[in-house]
């Protein structure tokens, strides 16, 4: 587990799969995603299959290079997203935010299954199916 103020990352081994939950609070410093996008990469480097849930109801803006830094990051992660992501849960409580990010997965679908949901319930419940 890592506790950076902008992410809490926790993760648990379950039958050589790996549980993840990201809860974000506010808008990160660019040295916090730094230290957010690092935790994220020791979860790659495991080479485990995982199950992955981002609680993004209290995120703030994040700058637009620090998006910027955010999308490179998935975009050279995104054959191992394919290969050991196996669903990620999307928590947001607005609607329009939510149908904002559904667009965008419509015009470059993600790397690998994703839902996007305003309940952590639903989100685990989409993760359990």
């Amino acid at each position: 587990m890592s506790v950076i103020p902008f992410a809490q990352v926790n993760y648990r081994e379950c039958n050589n799969e790996l549980k993840v939950i990201v809860r974000f609070e506010g808008t990160p410093t660019d040295s916090e995603l730094d230290q957010y996008l690092n935790e994220v990469n020791d979860i790659y480097e495991q080479n485990k299959p995982f199950y992955i849930l981002y609680d993004a109801t209290n995120i703030g803006m994040l700058t637009p290079p620090q998006i910027l830094r955010q999308v490179h990051f998935m975009r050279n992660r995104d054959l191992d997203s394919r290969r050991l992501i196996k669903k990620c849960a999307i928590v947001i409580s607005s609607m329009f935010a939510r149908n904002a990010l559904d667009g965008i997965f419509r015009l470059k679908p993600p790397a690998c299954p994703v839902g996007i949901f305003s309940s952590e319930k639903e989100a685990k419940d989409y993760l359990r199916s």
